[in-house]
């Protein structure tokens, strides 16, 4: 009886850790790269950067944002739209991938430098702006705020209040 008892009370041990490995969530890092804050606001303190294709532990969702736990153990909140459900992995052939971070954020929205040279030919694009935007575009935390005050813009629970 004692065997019996004690066989069992394993089995549901092994059970229950299966079942709560099953139900917790995951999403990974769907750009280039993304910000992990202390709170659900793009105004929350910087508490990491994570690439692309980063696989994240989701332990809570509040509005438009996730409470996540990183690999290391780090812990902060990231906004719903740099994450996706699919488990991304960069691998070629048996070798782990190397590629630059502009491949890894165009190949995780579908783009391929095929795609873009495609689009480079037609005389409707002109694409000398968003060339200038991505390459020089750095906006600090604080002139964002310093933007948000001197416009009296209103923050809100779907991304940068509280």
């Amino acid at each position: 009886m004692k065997k019996y008892f004690c066989s069992m009370l394993l089995t549901s041990t092994l059970i229950a850790v299966f079942v709560c490995t099953l139900s917790s969530d995951e999403v990974s890092i769907q750009v280039k790269k993304a910000v992990m804050r202390s709170k659900p606001s793009f105004l929350g303190k910087k508490v990491g950067t994570l690439n692309y294709a980063t696989r994240l532990e989701v332990l809570k969702e509040k509005a438009s944002w996730y409470q996540v736990k990183e690999g290391s153990g780090i812990e902060g909140w990231i906004h719903k739209t740099s994450t996706t459900e699919k488990n991304i992995t960069l691998k070629s052939g048996s070798q782990t991938a190397r590629v630059s971070d502009d491949e890894q954020a165009i190949a995780g929205k579908g783009f391929s430098e095929d795609v873009e040279s495609e689009y480079r030919k037609s005389k409707d694009y002109n694409y000398i702006w968003v060339d200038k935007m991505q390459n020089n575009w750095n906006a600090s935390e604080d002139n964002i705020k310093k933007f948000i005050e001197e416009g009296r813009l209103t923050l809100s629970d779907e991304g940068l209040g509280d």
